[in-house]
């Protein structure tokens, strides 16, 4: 009879494999593949959980997601996918929480600021967008991203002036563009 843990090390073994080729979708399938043979480890709940969502089954995947925060928060990477996925199902707030414990983590996560950036700015503080930007054009100053993203808030903080409205001879309104209302 097979040992359950030899099984287990030869599925991390293949998933990692096709992480390292970059085939994504491969790593997805060997990992719900594993998950359904009950394969608990935070890799394959990880990849699962993608799957899942990709699929549809974003309530789902978040479970699995918070199983792993839960049982691994000192690990970044399950806080970032939880981020990914709130943000995806447009919990925003939560998602911003779930990045800033990533980055907590591992404060130096390129992807991770500019996501936390993301969720601050479509939140509506600037501010804290502000920082995740500046915080990420620092560690990657060759990337456009983030210096982009520092335009836009530059360009939201512009307040035009509301048009002035001005009462002529015969009660005329005129705006400052100078066309009659």
């Amino acid at each position: 009879m097979t040992d359950p843990s030899e099984i287990i090390d030869e599925d991390l073994v293949d998933i990692i494999d096709a992480v390292g080729r970059q085939d994504r979708d491969g790593a997805i399938s060997l990992a719900a593949a594993a998950f359904e043979r009950g394969v608990d480890h935070p890799l394959v709940l990880m990849l699962a959980a993608e799957g899942l969502d990709a699929n549809g089954r974003g309530r789902e995947a978040l479970d699995l997601l918070r199983r792993v925060t839960s049982e691994e928060p000192g690990e970044a990477e399950g806080w970032r996918r939880l981020g990914a996925t709130l943000a995806g199902q447009g919990d925003l707030t939560e998602a911003r929480r779930a990045f800033e414990q990533a980055l907590s983590i591992d404060p130096e996560v390129h992807w991770t600021l500019l996501a936390a950036g993301s969720a601050s700015f479509q939140l509506g503080d600037l501010d804290a967008a502000e920082g995740y930007y500046l915080r990420a054009a620092d560690l990657a100053p060759e990337q456009a991203e983030p210096r982009a993203a520092l335009a836009m808030i530059a360009a939201r903080r512009i307040e035009p002036k509301p048009p002035e409205t001005r009462t002529w001879g015969y009660g005329f309104k005129i705006t400052q563009t100078g066309r009659p209302n």
